[in-house]
């Protein structure tokens, strides 16, 4: 029997300098960029022991108690953007009729981008195309998003299909020059804390959901 796939890391880099924030999350400024990276499919053990995601833990911060939503992967992405899995329970097709991370972005003229290995462009739904799989871009998910071809992500980079099991706990590093190099933080956390510091870093409000009741990722901030 297959094991159930998973989220095993998430990295985010500040390109935010010249700010001292103490151990607090400001409203950045209007430049502030974020890059959030997602990993796939193997355990937090093997992936600490990894020479470059050791470094970036080394040089920014390790969140150690850092746990996804569940399995498989695809309820871990929508609760990203979303702020709940909004009944999404499997790596399956699902049009949502909801919200995202996207459209406070949006209504504070703010942009993004998603980038993932393989998308084929125009708006493309189905499942899968070559090395491109949907459920790892949670965005295609959402009706407002994937029948709005103004509104279609740019997708370039995702990873591999393979297929893990284990606990959630979960590669999580925060790096930039806004983070404490070698801070290692032991607070439980999970996707709607980052979902939450994103949306109170950026002034968004939020999306009333489990992002709502959320804390902020503190600890290692300077």
């Amino acid at each position: 029997m297959r094991a159930l796939s998973n989220l095993f890391g998430i990295f985010l880099i500040l390109s935010l300098s010249g700010y001292s924030f103490g151990d607090t999350v400001p409203v950045w400024p209007a430049d502030q960029k974020v890059i959030l990276v997602i990993l796939e499919n193997t355990s937090y053990s093997e992936a600490i022991k990894a020479p470059f995601l050791s470094q970036l833990a080394k040089g920014g911060a390790l969140m150690t108690e850092y746990h996804a939503i569940g399995h498989p992967s695809e309820p871990n992405y929508v609760a990203l953007i979303a702020g709940d899995t909004l009944g999404v329970n499997a790596d399956d097709q699902y049009d949502l009729d909801s919200t995202s991370i996207a459209d406070l972005l949006e209504a504070q003229g703010k942009t993004w981008r998603v980038y993932a290995e393989g998308f084929p462009g125009n708006c493309f739904t189905g499942m899968t195309s070559g090395e491109y799989a949907r459920k790892h871009v949670p965005f295609m998910s959402f009706k407002n998003i994937s029948t709005d071809s103004k509104r279609c992500a740019n997708i370039m980079n995702s990873t591999n299909d393979s297929v893990i099991g284990g606990t959630n706990q979960v590669y999580a590093a925060f790096y930039g020059p806004s983070v404490k190099p070698g801070t290692q933080v032991s607070t439980n956390y999970s996707h709607y804390n980052i979902l939450r510091t994103i949306e109170d870093g950026f002034g968004l409000g939020n999306l009333g959901r489990n992002d709502a009741k959320a804390t902020d990722l503190t600890g290692f901030w300077q």
